[in-house]
């Protein structure tokens, strides 16, 4: 979202932001929209070391030690007061990041 301010006053632009940015989650949350929980999967391959001059394991068992991890951000979704929430939401504490 752009907006332009005619005062150079840092603060006014940050209350303004702020307001424009909660009436927007307040609006969103009214009709029912919800936003995606931001998340990232990171991949890391678990294998040991191959040793001297022998090949690695396989590679259908390389793929088996892949293990795959989901780094989740806070939720927007957070910032609306729960009566506003609907049931599919995350909750508002951090027991839900990882």
């Amino acid at each position: 979202m752009v907006y332009w301010m005619k005062s150079a006053d840092y603060t006014a632009y940050m209350d303004t932001q702020q307001a424009i940015n909660l009436g927007l989650m307040r609006s969103c949350a009214k009709l029912g929209v919800e936003f995606a929980f931001p998340t990232r999967t990171v991949q890391r391959q678990l294998s040991e070391p191959a040793g001297r001059g022998r090949a690695g394991p396989p590679c259908h068992v390389a793929a088996r030690r892949t293990q795959r991890l989901l780094i989740a951000a806070p939720s927007p979704a957070t910032a609306i007061p729960s009566s506003t929430r609907s049931q599919h939401s995350p909750p508002p504490s951090p027991a839900h990041w990882l």
